[in-house]
């Protein structure tokens, strides 16, 4: 089969396009997975600090404690860097908070537990 002078590398802009647009697909479908990533590590790290702070001989400062040592594990690196977190006791029950500012987003995660005492 012959193929006419005016067609030789017709397809080539048709394909370079294609994989531009499945390139530029893939990099956002990453950048939710690995945002939602985040924001689970998040989530997890406040629950365990107030697990942590909960107990009879808990504290705001073993809530935060927990929470950072958890957050490193799971999500250390430039995404860990954005990530403030705070515990506190306010009427009988400990409250973590996280400010986190990733690349993409900004929000704020709360978990709360009521505070264990002794009899």
């Amino acid at each position: 089969m012959r193929v006419r002078r005016g067609e030789v590398g017709a397809t080539i802009p048709a394909t370079v396009w294609a994989m531009a647009v499945c390139l530029l697909i893939l990099t956002l479908l990453m950048q939710v997975f690995i945002e939602s990533y985040g924001k689970a590590a998040v989530r997890s790290s406040l629950d365990d600090g107030v697990r942590a702070g909960s107990g009879a001989d808990g504290s705001p400062s073993v809530c935060e404690e927990r929470a950072r040592e958890r957050l490193e594990g799971l999500l250390g690196g430039t995404m860990g860097d954005g990530v403030r977190i705070a515990c506190g006791e306010p009427d009988g029950r400990v409250v973590a908070r996280a400010d986190v500012r990733f690349p993409t987003s900004t929000f704020s995660v709360e978990a709360e537990a009521p505070k264990e005492r002794r009899p």
